[in-house]
């Protein structure tokens, strides 16, 4: 076995510690100038249910989410029960939908206005969003223990009711 001379085996391992460490420079202070030190005022974003429906979706109340959350019969049915509000945390258990492990849970911001009826109530028809303006849906959920390895969420929406066609997003990880 040939054995390395030592000076070119140390000059190759410290000629990567040279040329990462580079010449010593002086180093400035920088000095932060603006925003001014202290607490500084950051205006919220626009919110949609507080803008326009004058009832903030902060999960205080029944009417923050929409009216078919409590649908049984109809279609789309909601899927839920011990519905509960409170401390800004809205709960519910999810019904058993079948056929595979799943539960095929609905919940409602603004419901779908039905074709044929009144535009009436927080529907999509009476309040519609403007999309150009509140460009962000922001939410935070916690599911519970569950006997399915994989479990995701949709959000999907539609201009007016979805029963004449929707859009839908990627999954997402709950």
């Amino acid at each position: 076995m040939k054995k390395l001379w030592p000076a070119p085996l140390a000059l190759l391992l410290a000629l990567p510690a040279f040329f990462l460490s580079g010449t010593p420079q002086a180093v400035t202070a920088i000095t932060v100038t603006s925003p001014p030190s202290g607490r500084t005022a950051v205006k919220a974003c626009a919110e949609f249910s507080e803008d326009v429906m004058h009832d903030k979706w902060d999960m205080n109340e029944r009417t923050d989410l929409g009216w078919w959350i409590n649908n049984v019969t109809g279609q789309p049915p909601s899927y839920l029960s011990n519905i509960s509000f409170a401390g800004g945390i809205f709960s519910a258990k999810t019904a058993y939908t079948g056929p595979g492990d799943y539960s095929d849970m609905n919940i409602t911001l603004l419901d779908s206005h039905i074709p044929g009826s009144l535009p009436i109530g927080k529907t999509g028809a009476v309040y519609p969003i403007d999309a150009n303006k509140y460009t962000v849906l922001a939410m935070r959920m916690y599911l519970g223990p569950v006997a399915v390895s994989e479990t995701c969420g949709f959000i999907y929406w539609s201009n007016n009711t979805v029963y004449n066609g929707f859009g839908y997003s990627n999954p997402y990880p709950v």
